[in-house]
């Protein structure tokens, strides 16, 4: 081989590596159609069932009336005074507040794609500081006291499988109706309380005792997909979560401060004060409900962390690797064996590897990816060794090849798999593959490279 045919077939096998790149490209867009179609069935499956959920309250809402005096002018000019009624509202958060909530997961499909979802049962309890509405008590041209309600917000109320029921201590029970019940619009649900039992009498407020406080208990029961989160609104919020769930991803502002993940499910608790809360966030808070407040949330994400799209995604983006790889090898067997190889005989091998990567997808979609990577590994294997047997007229290198790609499928495997270590993974196999084709051609004087005589067909037999 001269210098010249040397640095043709280099030339050439780096265009048919760029060549490959569309086929691959073309895997890549498959990829992301079906990832697409998948959220469409996503979709459907939580317009049906329920969508993610955000719980966030109790809060106790006492509206009320007051008369309002403004100057306006006049056509003529003149001043007159005039008076009207303003709706306003008095909202007290609890002073404590907890959440003992367990998840429970099952999977539903449509079609050939699976979305889990779960069903969450919360026991909830904390108190109100009847204290707080003394300061009805100080305002002017106070009108009327309307009848107070405790509201809670729910990101997907579709999802509420049976109807709350809020219980106090002094035993009186009060169902939740649809709405807010006051000037929020958001998703909410709200009961409506006697104002004896808060002290209301007429347009006064009669707390006895500066601690005085409302104590409830409720139970949630909310069907929702994706996520479960809370917001914070009490001077001290505690929740305590647990589910049959291996993979959860703890998300929002505050991370919880005890957790335990196992392979039957997870267990964790957050504890937040006020103080942890800014004041902007607890005066947000007070207007608004848990679609608008999604900065503020804490909670867990109950969808798989590595799903077959973005693990077939990450397998595609090593391809140019096993290609270039593969072509490597069959270059220095050229060189070293003087074995010739034809272009048409690279081409094919690395379609062949390409192909790899479409039904790895394929299977992927209908089985478990560790037994649709194995399928579709072992027939490439097969295939390219099976033609290569036939390209060097020798099954001890066509053997030799099945090893070293079945070895380097088991890496990618690896490296897919590995979500935190691929780029260090990825980048010792580019090192350690660097170093071995250093190593075999250390000795290879590329100067004096001969010319080989070949066969008819293009190979040489050897032995």
């Amino acid at each position: 081989m001269t210098n010249r045919s040397l640095l043709i077939k280099l030339i050439t096998i780096t265009v048919l590596s760029l060549l490959l790149m569309i086929p691959l490209s073309m895997v890549s867009e498959q990829i992301n159609d079906r990832r697409y179609y998948h959220q469409q069935a996503e979709d459907r499956i939580s317009t049906s069932w329920s969508g993610p959920q955000v719980l966030s309250g109790p809060r106790l809402v006492v509206p009320y009336k007051v008369r309002r005096t403004y100057e306006k002018k006049e056509d003529d000019g003149s001043v007159v005074k005039k008076t009207s009624i303003v709706k306003r509202e008095l909202i007290v958060q609890p002073g404590h507040l907890a959440y003992e909530t367990q998840v429970d997961l099952e999977s539903l499909f449509s079609g050939i794609y699976e979305l889990p979802v779960y069903t969450s049962n919360s026991d909830v309890s904390g108190y109100f500081s009847l204290i707080e509405l003394e300061t009805l008590n100080q305002k002017k041209n106070l009108v009327s006291i309307g009848k107070p309600r405790v509201v809670v917000h729910i990101q997907d109320v579709r999802g509420i499988v049976e109807k709350p029921v809020i219980l106090f201590e002094d035993e009186q029970k009060y169902s939740f109706s649809a709405g807010s019940g006051y000037s929020y619009s958001g998703n909410a649900i709200h009961a409506l309380l006697e104002g004896r039992s808060l002290g209301l009498k007429g347009n006064k407020v009669n707390v006895k005792g500066a601690d005085a406080q409302l104590r409830f208990r409720l139970n949630l029961r909310v069907r929702g997909s994706q996520y479960l989160r809370f917001l914070p609104v009490a001077e001290e919020t505690k929740v305590s979560l647990s589910s049959n769930w291996p993979h959860p991803k703890f998300t929002g502002r505050y991370l919880p401060v005890s957790r335990n993940v196992s392979e039957n499910g997870f267990s964790a608790s957050w504890s937040i004060s006020a103080i942890a809360i800014d004041r902007r966030a607890q005066r947000i808070s007070k207007k608004c409900g848990s679609e608008s407040c999604q900065k503020n949330t804490f909670g867990v994400d109950l969808i798989e962390p590595v799903n077959i799209y973005s693990q077939s995604e990450r397998s595609t983006k090593y391809a140019i690797l096993f290609i270039g790889l593969m072509f490597i090898a069959f270059f220095l067997f050229e060189v070293i064996k003087k074995l010739p190889v034809h272009p048409i005989q690279y081409s094919l091998v690395g379609m062949a590897l390409v192909v790899f990567y479409l039904l790895l997808f394929a299977l992927s979609e209908q089985f478990s990816f560790l037994l649709a990577y194995l399928i579709a590994a072992i027939a490439s294997s097969l295939l390219i060794s099976w033609y290569l047997r036939y390209v060097f007229f020798s099954r001890k290198l066509a053997a030799v090849f099945f090893a070293s790609i079945s070895t380097l499928y088991a890496l990618l495997y690896g490296i897919i798999q590995s979500e935190d270590h691929a780029m260090l993974m990825g980048s010792m196999l580019i090192f350690l593959m660097l170093a071995l084709t250093m190593i075999s051609t250390r000795n290879i004087n590329w100067y004096q490279l001969t010319a080989v005589k070949t066969s008819p067909t293009g190979n040489v037999k050897t032995e």
